[in-house]
């Protein structure tokens, strides 16, 4: 995994034009919502597990704090939600798998989790201090527009922290221990190919 905060500066510039007509899904984005779909008991009983281990160092790196208004983007079963409510940040949380909001909200009631997807967050410019992602960048087509996303609700001198998956064989082991835990989940490269997207 690869954690990178990247501050935002103040009068940074929003997404361009061309980066709007970027928003649409991709048939990856597409293939990334069938296989997930359903699969929120299955992911916190594998998936969750595994992710959990980076969650206080995305926190520790974004600032979080007593305080912090933070986004957990991508928040799977809460991991990040509750460790951030736990340092008394005000949370909030996105993911675009309802099974997943539904988890985050029994698992963090004083967060507030709702549906939504990168590129296209409810959330106007600069609402954040602090963005939060564990491994959710490898689940979009266009890894690029949503950290502009990001960056767009990122107050200027906010931060963000996103860690990603940076070995194969970590990320093979993972999708065969969600395969065994639930047994029908297509791994994302093959149901790329099989829709034409790889």
């Amino acid at each position: 995994m690869t954690v990178s905060p990247v501050p935002r500066e103040a009068g940074a510039v929003a997404a361009s034009p061309s980066a709007e007509a970027e928003r649409s899904p991709t048939p990856f984005d597409h293939a990334e919502r069938r296989i997930w779909s359903g699969r929120a008991e299955a992911y916190a009983r594998t998936y969750a597990r595994l992710c959990a281990h980076p969650a206080a160092l995305l926190l520790d790196a974004a600032g979080v704090g007593p305080g912090s208004r933070v986004l957990d983007v991508g928040c799977g079963s809460g991991t990040i939600s509750a460790l951030a409510a736990g340092r008394g940040a005000t949370v909030h949380a996105v993911d675009a798998e309802p099974g997943m909001v539904e988890a985050t909200r029994r698992a963090v009631p004083e967060a507030e989790a709702r549906t939504a997807r990168l590129p296209e967050l409810p959330y106007a410019d600069d609402t954040f201090d602090a963005v939060i992602g564990n491994f959710v960048l490898n689940h979009v087509g266009r890894p690029r527009v949503a950290l502009a996303e990001l960056r767009r609700i990122t107050r200027p001198g906010g931060r963000g922290a996103q860690g990603v998956a940076a070995a194969r064989r970590v990320y093979d082991e993972l999708c065969a221990e969600f395969r065994a835990a639930d047994g029908t989940l297509a791994l994302p490269h093959a149901a790329l190919r099989a829709h034409g997207g790889a």
